[in-house]
């Protein structure tokens, strides 16, 4: 389990604390809140004490003050005791808002594709602050947590982490589909771009290459070398997902291995590594489940054997 000022993170759970505001705002929330619950109430007994009786008006004004008395309490412990909680297992993500006397906003993400981050500028903190944002094809869930950047780039890479463990390969992934799928999954050319951009402007590289997907194969590829040796990185063309390639040079192969960190640190934090620990895993049938029946066809004509030849493919 990690735990930071602002999260706590293991392998099933992420909660992200709410950073408690000013003790005279919270006292304002709370009193005017009570205050809210109380008037309505008093104002209704002392009419039926005196003779007056309870009229309608009365039962207006308690729902009335009572509703803005509930936004107001709301406010006041989520403010004070409030936490994000998001659950994660094989098939779903979970979400509720912990206000600590009672929970609400719950929401349930079922896991399509793999999971990435990403982060919600909030504006009005000028680049410095912002949420955490958990994505996947055609469906997001956003927090709402103030952190720092560089708190949520932390947290984001070990949340990539745990999801570098995929037991479950996602559909079209290999760059395969067959003829009238729609929702074709595709990284998004602007982040491979931007790892460019990165590449060019640092110093420490030269000789920085962009190759396009080829015919016979499902993943970009980036050349560049540096003081220590010469690099080739591949990225999916389907998801933004990333290795160091050493070799292609066997029939239908790709040889892999894992980057140093000075140049997996400048990756936006987008992208997902995956490292040879991961990729020379063998191929099980659990892994190949949401696979359309083109990509089966492919890994059982080519014999794939292993996690990463099936990511990093040259099927033609």
């Amino acid at each position: 389990m990690k735990r930071k000022a602002h999260y706590t993170l293991n392998e099933k759970e992420l909660i992200l604390h709410v950073k408690k505001t000013n003790i005279i705002v919270r006292t304002v929330l709370f009193v005017f809140a009570f205050f809210s619950f109380l008037m309505p109430v008093i104002g209704a007994s002392i009419s039926v004490i005196s003779g007056g009786g309870f009229h309608f008006g009365f039962l207006v004004g308690i729902v009335f003050f009572g509703l803005i008395g509930f936004v107001l309490l709301r406010m006041a412990l989520w403010n004070t005791r409030g936490r994000e909680i998001i659950k994660f297992d094989t098939e779903t993500v979970k979400y509720s808002a912990d206000y600590g006397w009672f929970t609400g906003g719950e929401k349930e993400m079922k896991i399509t594709t793999p999971l990435f981050y990403n982060i919600r500028d909030l504006g009005y903190t000028k680049g410095q602050s912002g949420s955490l944002v958990i994505e996947q094809e055609g469906e997001n869930l956003v927090c709402v947590t103030e952190m720092k950047y560089e708190m949520l780039e932390e947290l984001i890479k070990e949340l990539l982490k745990l999801e570098k463990c995929m037991n479950t390969l996602p559909k079209g992934i290999t760059g395969f589909w067959k003829l009238g799928d729609t929702d074709i999954p595709e990284t998004d050319i602007n982040l491979v771009n931007k790892l460019m951009e990165i590449l060019k402007n640092d110093s420490r590289f030269w000789k920085v290459k962009f190759t396009e997907q080829q015919a016979g194969n499902n993943f970009y590829t980036i050349c560049f070398s540096d003081k220590t040796s010469e690099h080739k990185m591949g990225i999916n063309t389907s998801y933004p997902m990333y290795c160091g390639i050493k070799s292609l040079d066997d029939w239908g192969l790709v040889g892999f291995y894992d980057l140093p960190k000075h140049i997996t640190e400048l990756i936006p934090i987008q992208f997902m590594e995956l490292r040879t620990e991961f990729l020379g895993k063998s191929l099980r049938k659990d892994h190949i489940t949401r696979l359309n029946s083109a990509e089966l066809e492919q890994i059982k004509y080519w014999e794939t054997e292993n996690i990463g030849n099936v990511i990093f493919n040259k099927y033609d």
